[in-house]
């Protein structure tokens, strides 16, 4: 059975019968972004999305990826695989998510919404990373840029030296600090958005000055969540084409699903 990181693309695209064969041979993963965004779904759109898989043994919900950060920041090695730091969980709740009546408590929605306390700190060092691309895109095409910064150890060892010091953390020695981490993989994944960003935008006033794309570059975080996600489990199910893309250039071996076509 391979882990397969489910997003919302996929599980909106394809049928139910596509998710029931596919979950013979795989497990399928659902990080809290995906979840984060069905629980904003009204509630019958949600249920017929969750009404889509067998039932409710068919998916494992991963941890925050705010959880994954902390262990490795605190303990200053790498997780194992995100799965490998699954908890037991409520079942019941699937049963509730497929009425199409259900309305989630007030405690509910905070206690999801909740996994989403660290997004400043991430805001914060994503705005910074696309000021920087802005300013250095001169003259150096975006995919000459993206192989540039994405392979590059030392470049990736600074910034998870300021992701510690945005946490407050003392800075470590980080000569260990390589592709086994989740951190780093989320490294990579936030400077190729980063990176896409700088290429539609000629300065960083254009998206801080509209509440609108600044809102829709934020949401970006959301989809860097499925990426790092399924590249460290090496399974993936998406429709995004964007997502396609980077999930073929940082996990080339891995098992993709795309549209109607089965396995890539």
């Amino acid at each position: 059975m391979a882990n397969i990181v489910l997003d919302k693309s996929f599980l909106r695209g394809v049928s139910g019968n596509k998710i029931k064969n596919l979950s013979q041979d795989n497990i399928f993963l659902m990080p809290f972004a995906l979840l984060y965004e069905l629980v904003k779904d009204e509630p019958r759109k949600r249920a017929k999305l969750f009404q889509k898989f067998d039932n409710e043994k068919k998916y494992l919900l991963l941890p925050s990826f705010y959880t994954l950060f902390q262990y490795e920041i605190d303990n200053n090695k790498p997780i194992t695989l995100p799965s490998d730091y699954i908890n037991q969980r409520d079942y019941s709740l699937h049963k509730q998510l497929c009425n199409e009546t259900y309305i989630l408590s007030d405690k509910q929605r905070r206690a999801i919404e909740g996994q989403k306390k660290d997004k400043d700190i991430l805001v914060n060092i994503f705005f910074k990373l696309i000021k920087e691309y802005i300013e250095s895109k001169k003259n150096t095409s975006r995919k000459e840029l993206e192989e540039k910064i994405i392979f590059n150890k030392e470049k990736l060892t600074q910034d998870y030296k300021e992701l510690q010091r945005y946490y407050g953390k003392e800075i470590l020695d980080a000569s260990n600090f390589n592709d086994n981490w989740f951190i780093y993989k989320w490294l990579q994944v936030l400077n190729l958005f980063a990176i896409d960003i700088a290429y539609r935008y000629d300065s960083i006033n254009i998206i801080t000055d509209s509440p609108k794309t600044t809102e829709k570059i934020i949401h970006d975080i959301l989809d860097m969540e499925y990426l790092v996600f399924a590249i460290s489990e090496n399974g993936f199910a998406t429709q995004e084409s964007k997502l396609i893309e980077w999930y073929k250039l940082l996990c080339p071996n891995g098992i993709l699903y795309t549209k109607l076509k089965g396995k890539n």
